[in-house]
This record gives structure tokens, C-alpha cells and sequence, in this order.
């Protein structure tokens, strides 16, 4: 019986898509898929050719009006050359990272969620999962800029050959948590794996690469890094600007060159703490720099330090 029923949903569907048009295969999805809304039947192509930009829009403000739930990516290259505005409430998901559901922007930001567009001025309670994106044709753009956001996870997505836009935008927003990102530069020195302003996050597990900054931190709001792997960025792995109570666990962070510095603490940056990572920097370059050599309560603990360490830095 279950599956007669499946048959004929399946049937309705092709029905009404052929008949009705798009609208008619909106309502059927709703219908067949629950609260996974699929961005095909909203006329998505996915075969990175094909411009789906309006189509994946529509999908995004549908979910954000019906179900509240889960756009979906198949598998396929998506173009997009206006950036996509998620609503509140509304998750994308596709299958897995590398060659799986991929977005590819073209001169334009991929992915934002920014108070300024919807009313009541911030956006809520968004999940990004199982997505790569392909920034070959965008430098100058960032892959994901949050603004004016709360309660935000993106988790299982990769950032590819992102350039000067830098890969992830962060600013104004709380309860953020990166988990298992993999941000990818193009290897020119040039940009900021992932940029932190005025903003509560948690960065689990992160692979950043190939960047001017790794990872830059502006503002006291705590930022917290558990684990990871910050390596061939050109300047700082790290940058600290104007930052207090952030903290850094196991990681493994590295210097590429003899200009580069593992982890600085710039600009008043202070009561920041390092615990059992493992810094390592170029031959006699710095793995902790600090701009003034006065004791602003920024700490290592139980670290593998390989490099130079300023004055005042505390050592335990």
C-alpha cells in the first residue's frame, strides 16, 4: 500500500510539473518531501552552466514561508550570480563536500544571512551542511557573510580558491558555530580565511589554508577555537585585533615563511589564552607576537611552541 502511494504522489508530481509549471511542482513537493524542499523542482539545473540563481531563490522563500525546514542541493555544480538571501528558519543541505552538491558564484557573495534583509533586522536559527563552494569565479567576493544573525551552524562545508573576499564573514551576530569547515585560499597571500567582528563563535575542528590572515579576530565578544588547522597563511595565522577573552585548544597552527607569525595579539588585544596547541613558525619567525612588550594577560599553557614568543606573553 505504502508504495501505490508513493507511485501515484511521484505521478501527481510529474503531472503537475507538466501541466501546471513550476507552481504546480512547488505545491507537490511540499506535498511528497514534508519539509525537505528539493531546489530542482523549482527549476535548479545544477549542471554549472545554467544560471539557477532566481531558481534557488525561490525555493529559499518558499521553505522560509511553508515549512520552515531544509532546502535541499542534489548532487551537480550550481551558478549563481547574484548572491542568496536566506530567511529565517530555513537550513541548506546537500550531500557531502568536494564533488558532491557544490555552488559556484560568479562575481558575486554565495551564501548570506544579514538582519539588514529581512524585518525585525536580524536573521535566526539557520544550518548550512554538506555544501562546497566553488569561488573560482569570484574573487573579491566572500563565500558566506553573516551579519545581524543568532543561533547560526555551518558544519561539512568546504570554501574553495576564494580570494581577496576571504572566504567567511562573520560580524554582529552570536551563538555562531563553525564545525569541520574546510576554507581554502587561492595560495596568493591574499585575504582572511575567516573574518570574526563583534561576535560570539565557536570554531570547531576548522581547516584554513592558504590565506593572507587565517583567522582575524576583532572585538570581546569570545570567540573559541577547539582543534583545527591553520597552515600556509601569508601573514598571521591568527591575528587578534582589538580582541579580549578569546580562547585556543589543541590546535596546530603554522607559519609558511619568515614574514609569517603563528598568533599575534594586536591593537590592545588582551586576557587571551592558548592551551595545549601546537605553534610552530619559520625557522626564527615569532609563533606569539605581541605589538608592546607590557603584560596585557594574554597566556600559553602545556603548548609546543617552535619560534620566537614576545615580551609580555605569559608562558605556563
Amino acid at each position: 500500500m505504502a508504495k501505490i502511494a508513493f507511485v501515484l504522489a511521484n505521478f501527481i508530481l510529474i503531472v503537475s510539473q507538466s501541466c501546471c509549471g513550476v507552481t504546480g511542482a512547488i505545491a507537490q513537493d511540499a506535498s511528497a518531501h514534508g519539509a525537505w524542499t528539493d531546489v530542482r523542482a523549482f527549476g535548479a539545473v545544477g549542471d554549472g552552466k545554467a544560471d539557477d540563481t532566481a531558481a534557488i531563490q525561490r525555493a529559499i522563500d518558499y521553505t522560509a514561508t511553508t515549512t520552515q525546514g531544509v532546502v535541499f542541493f542534489p548532487p551537480g555544480g550550481y551558478k549563481i550570480t547574484d548572491r542568496l538571501k536566506v530567511d529565517r528558519n530555513v537550513d541548506l543541505m546537500g550531500v557531502g563536500i568536494a564533488f558532491g552538491s557544490q555552488i559556484i558564484p560568479v562575481n558575486t557573495d554565495a551564501i548570506t544571512i544579514l538582519g539588514a534583509d529581512w524585518p525585525g533586522g536580524h536573521g535566526f536559527r539557520n544550518h548550512i551542511k554538506g555544501l562546497t563552494i566553488m569561488m573560482n569565479h569570484a574573487d573579491g567576493k566572500t563565500a558566506i557573510v553573516i551579519d545581524h544573525a543568532y543561533t547560526i551552524k555551518i558544519e561539512n562545508v568546504m570554501v574553495f580558491n576564494a580570494g581577496s573576499g576571504g572566504g567567511i564573514s562573520i560580524a554582529n551576530a552570536a551563538h555562531v558555530t563553525l564545525a569541520d569547515v574546510n576554507v581554502y585560499g587561492t595560495g596568493t597571500g591574499s585575504g582572511t580565511g575567516i573574518a570574526v567582528k563583534d561576535s560570539n563563535v565557536n570554531l570547531n575542528n576548522p581547516d584554513v589554508e592558504a590565506f593572507f590572515n587565517g583567522l582575524q579576530v576583532t572585538g570581546d565578544q569570545g570567540v573559541h577555537l577547539f582543534g583545527g588547522h591553520l597552515e600556509r597563511n601569508a601573514a598571521y595565522g591568527i591575528r587578534f585585533d582589538r580582541a579580549s577573552y578569546n580562547t585556543i585548544i589543541g590546535a596546530k597552527i603554522s607559519a609558511p615563511n619568515a614574514q609569517g607569525i603563528t598568533i599575534g595579539f594586536l591593537d590592545g588585544s588582551s586576557s587571551n589564552t592558548v592551551i595545549g596547541s601546537r605553534l610552530e613558525a619559520y625557522r626564527t619567525g615569532f609563533v606569539l607576537y605581541q605589538d608592546v612588550s607590557a603584560d596585557r594577560q594574554n597566556t600559553v599553557m602545556g603548548s609546543y611552541l617552535n619560534g620566537r614568543v614576545s615580551k609580555g606573553i605569559k608562558q605556563q
